[in-house]
């Protein structure tokens, strides 16, 4: 065979195999486009799933500020947020002003649909020109959800879902319903937002006022706020101005030369005017604003740039639960210099939550002394998380033991010295003190008993016990003594968690979430979040928490809260404090109100000994004020499920009648107890005694009756043979004492004869002998 054949042979072969892999390419190519679109398709709908929309409430941007309104609907706080922003209605706006932006922003506004796909690549193939500069291809729409959402990070996503709203806007809204938001919206630099406050902060006249020179120039401002400043750099303002004029002119907006170059020559005088600025508003409201962005984000689905827009610029009305009487009354004593103190460099602060044990409503919240210097800032009410102390014990141990019946106010401990592995817990005073109820126990804040109760309840009830009265701060290390028995917790707890935990002891049992507003309104009236439907849930029995507040208002009477004492109003409570003296607290609460005070550095370090006390007497000088004008009120009582019981204080039993002619004093008091849960049996350490009153000793058979008083004391030998016996009165005393009744008796004779008493006198002689 001839070379020509195999020659032929190969590129016959050549050509089929080249057009085999040709189709072959061809089909993946069409495959891989096909992946690749339906890839992209996906991607693409994903993003515009996630968008979300703009509601009519995130574009209600009328009136700029928004009103706090307390829990009587007396105007409370206004914000005005940080944008400096005064409307304007559409029809106000001057035409050319209008014009300046359409013609230098979005020059076929009035055209597309949102999208401007010829701008879009106009601006894809400038892109692609060595050298070239390139622009941007948002509209005026797209400018709007911008600025409406705070999103500008460029990601394709982001670009992806800011068209989509926009089309979705273009369908919502006219035209001019978006240029109005866009004119009002805009940022002009120094903080100013829309053209009204830009017309008055650049040229001190209303925007209505304004002239075509001065439309353009702040039209100008726009493309790069800071670099056209008018007042920074005028010439650059002058520049870009000239520029927006010139486009105007070849839109047909400038419709002669003649008004084109009187536009251009007109001087520029901008005219420096003081620009308001925003006040700081109350700790209160800043927790108000914290809430009402987290529900808008949790329950609306809006973005937390959406969600603060709406507050610092959508006109809302908020009403919340402050008392502004007690907030303000919170304010003086926060601010009063007796409770600003210095160490070195370092304030010592404190915070404070009152609530309304009834409802959950928070009235008053204060998170720093002194006075407040900025606006959402650090506070120490609700963010400042520090070690309780001895204030968690009535929630993490008594309150648990009493509702499970492992303790009774009356039950007794043994306060002395006790090793848990290598630990040996200590009491505050480094002392012991034997024997003791629970009741003496809370009082006075031993260690060593809430330990041994602890060891009776067991980690897991405590911690499920704090869970349920909101403590949500607990680590898996805190299953222990120190941290559910001293307080000592890894991450610790706010005030605004411990004022709810205690507001159950004033309210039969039952938690309720706090909360700090009702409801927010929108710049029309319509409702945008409604909080009324609170969580609550009952966490112990009406007769424990009784039974709680009758042990915790011997704290304050008696015990170490007795700085917190209020002059007419129960109140219970309790005082605690972390190790190395670093946080001091003091829980406490009346019949009206639950309040919880936290003083301690910012940066954690003992407290000088001049303000430990400072938590007990913040809560006395606040609560003695808000009360002073509340009638008196009893802690509710309840009915059928608590017996008040007669207990001696010395057995633990219940009373006798002896226990009450007790030597030394009564040692009965009326104590609660759960029902079923009461002491039957009765007192039998005291015995009777006869004291003479006037000795102060055993009764003789000499003392008078008139001085002889049935008394009680503990019957061991030791204590009656101490008493001893009277030595005043004699047979002498008690012969005399006879004889001057006798005279005193006989009206008619004031002397007696020796012939007819001297058998009566021997034989009343013999008699004692």
């Amino acid at each position: 065979m001839s070379l020509n054949f195999f020659s032929k042979f190969k590129q016959e072969n050549y050509r089929k195999m080249f057009s085999s892999t040709f189709k072959y390419s061809i089909v993946l190519l069409i495959i891989a486009s096909i992946v690749g679109v339906g890839i992209l398709s996906g991607i693409f709908f994903a993003y515009i799933d996630t968008a979300g929309e703009l509601t009519p409430s995130q574009l209600k941007l009328k009136d700029s500020k928004t009103i706090l309104y307390d829990a009587y609907q007396n105007e409370y706080e206004v914000i005005y947020g940080s944008e400096n922003r005064e409307w304007v209605d559409i029809n106000k706006i001057p035409t050319e002003l209008k014009q300046a932006f359409i013609a230098i922003e979005d020059e076929r506004f009035y055209k597309h649909h949102g999208i401007d796909f010829r701008r879009i690549g106009g601006a894809v193939l400038s892109a692609l020109k060595p050298g070239a500069k390139t622009y941007g291809a948002s509209t005026i729409t797209q400018q709007v959800v911008k600025n409406l959402t705070g999103e500008k990070e460029f990601k394709l996503k982001r670009k992806i879902q800011e068209q989509w709203r926009a089309v979705q806007l273009e369908r919502d809204l006219t035209k001019d319903q978006i240029l109005e938001l866009y004119l009002n919206i805009v940022p002009l630099s120094n903080g100013i937002t829309g053209v009204q406050t830009a017309s008055k902060g650049y040229f001190n006249k209303d925007v209505s006022e304004l002239t075509l020179a001065e439309c353009a120039s702040i039209a100008s401002i726009t493309r790069l706020p800071s670099y056209y400043d008018p007042f920074t750099h005028p010439d650059n303002n002058k520049q870009r101005q000239e520029v927006v004029l010139k486009k105007m002119l070849d839109l047909n907006f400038i419709t002669s030369d003649e008004v084109y170059q009187t536009a251009i020559s007109e001087k520029l005088v901008f005219k420096k005017t003081a620009i308001e600025r925003v006040s700081n508003h109350s700790y209160f409201t800043d927790q108000v604003i914290s809430d009402v962005v987290r529900d808008l984000q949790t329950e609306k689905g809006y973005s937390q740039a959406i969600a603060e827009k709406m507050i610092y610029g959508g006109g809302l009305k908020i009403y919340t639960t402050v008392d502004s009487n007690i907030q303000k009354i919170m304010d003086n004593v926060y601010e009063n210099p007796k409770f600003i103190v210095t160490v070195g460099s370092d304030l010592v602060q404190s915070a404070m939550v009152i609530i309304d044990p009834k409802n959950g409503q928070v009235r008053g919240l204060i998170g720093g002394v002194g006075e407040k210097k900025a606006k959402r800032i650090f506070n120490r009410a609700t963010q400042a998380l520090r070690s309780p102390g001895s204030s968690i014990k009535p929630l993490a141990v008594y309150a648990p033991a009493v509702e499970k019946g492992l303790i009774t106010p009356n039950s007794e401990f043994d306060d002395s010295p006790m090793k848990i592995g290598t630990w040996e817990p200590q009491n505050y005073d480094n002392s012991f003190w034997g024997n003791m109820t629970i009741r003496t126990a809370i009082t006075n804040s031993r260690n060593i008993i809430a330990i041994k109760v602890l060891q009776k309840l067991g980690f897991d009830d405590s911690a499920k016990f704090l869970r349920r009265v909101g403590i949500t701060t607990l680590q898996a290390a805190d299953l222990d003594y120190a941290p559910l028995a001293l307080g000592a917790l890894t991450k610790g707890v706010s005030p605004l968690d411990m004022a709810a935990a205690y507001a159950p002891f004033a309210n039969h049992g039952v938690y309720i979430k706090p909360y700090t507003y009702l409801s927010v309104v929108d710049s029309e009236g319509k409702l945008i979040l409604d909080n009324t439907s609170v969580e609550s849930r009952a966490v112990m029995t009406e007769n424990t928490a009784y039974v709680m507040t009758d042990l915790l208002q011997g704290v304050v009477t008696s015990g170490t809260g007795t700085l917190a004492r209020l002059s007419k109003m129960p109140a219970g409570g309790k005082t605690g404090t972390a190790s190395d003296m670093k946080d001091k607290w003091f829980v406490g609460f009346t019949p009206y109100y639950v309040g919880a005070v936290w003083c301690g550095f910012d940066k954690e370090k003992a407290l000088p000994s001049s303000t430990w006390n400072n938590s007990l007497l913040i809560w006395k000088n606040v609560m003695e004020t808000i009360h002073s004008k509340l009638p008196y009120k009893d802690f509710d009582s309840p009915r059928g499920v608590s017996v008040e019981i007669p207990i001696c204080t010395l057995s633990g039993k219940r009373a006798t009648n002896l226990c009450s002619l007790d030597i030394n004093g009564s040692t009965v008091r009326n104590m609660l107890f759960k029902k079923g849960s009461e002491p039957t049996d009765y007192c039998n350490l005291h015995t009777p005694i006869s004291i003479c009153n006037v000795s102060n000793k055993i009764a003789t058979e000499y003392c008078p009756e008139e001085n002889v008083e049935q008394k009680s004391i503990p019957s061991t030998s030791e204590n009656t043979m101490s008493m001893g016996k009277c030595t005043i009165h004699t047979a002498t005393t008690k012969k005399n004492t006879i004889l001057n009744n006798i005279n005193l008796n006989d009206n008619t004779d004031s002397a007696i004869s020796d012939d007819n008493n001297n058998g009566n006198t021997q034989d009343f002689a013999n008699d004692n002998n």
